[in-house]
């Protein structure tokens, strides 16, 4: 009887120590609220005051802040094209070149691993408007990644990925990245 009354004790300690920590966590939260709250007010005022001053300056600097924000909405429009053109499809990351040499070649005169487009070789299926699924090959646990799509990259994990864009139409770029091992492994990302 007291073998199981000792691990039930603990538990019950070890639940409400959790509990009691809940609470200190919730009460943390509201003290950053309140703080959050407080530093809007002093955001606000210090913005309207930035109103008035820049309501004062000249025409030129209209014209920076309309071209910047074409610019952002340009950014926007190339991310939805990006994730229009990949959403549905799967490619794969996988490596062409090594230190320059076609990587098949560098593997045949040893220059490069032997298991190098074996461990590298990516499947990357855009299965929603936000993540994709990520597997190597012979890997029978494959993951789901979240991605983004900014300033001319398309980051998929540790990926990397350029791209140019052509009306609808994305082109992506190869890229060079370190092979931890003193090497450079130069990528190629294609449609299956």
């Amino acid at each position: 009887m007291k073998k199981v009354i000792l691990p039930v004790t603990l538990l019950s300690v070890f639940l409400l120590a959790g509990c009691g920590n809940q609470s200190a966590k919730s009460a943390k939260s509201s003290d950053s609220s309140q703080k959050t709250a407080s530093s809007k007010v002093v955001s606000s005022k210090k913005s309207s005051q930035k109103v008035t001053q820049s309501s004062q300056s000249s025409s030129s600097t209209s014209s920076v802040s309309s071209s910047s924000s074409s610019s952002s909405s340009q950014a926007a429009n190339d991310s939805t094209i990006v994730k229009q053109f990949v959403t549905g499809r799967t490619f794969t990351i996988q490596p062409e070149l090594y230190n320059g040499e076609d990587v098949n070649k560098a593997m045949d005169e040893q220059k490069a691993p032997q298991n190098i487009v074996h461990d590298y070789t990516v499947s990357v299926t855009f299965d929603h408007p936000s993540q994709a699924l990520l597997k190597y090959i012979l890997e029978v646990h494959p993951r789901h990644t979240h991605y983004t799509v900014n300033n001319g990259i398309l980051k998929v994990g540790k990926y990397s990925i350029p791209y140019a864009i052509n009306g609808k139409s994305v082109t992506f770029l190869p890229w060079k990245a370190s092979d931890g091992q003193g090497g450079t492994i130069t990528y190629q990302f294609t449609s299956n």
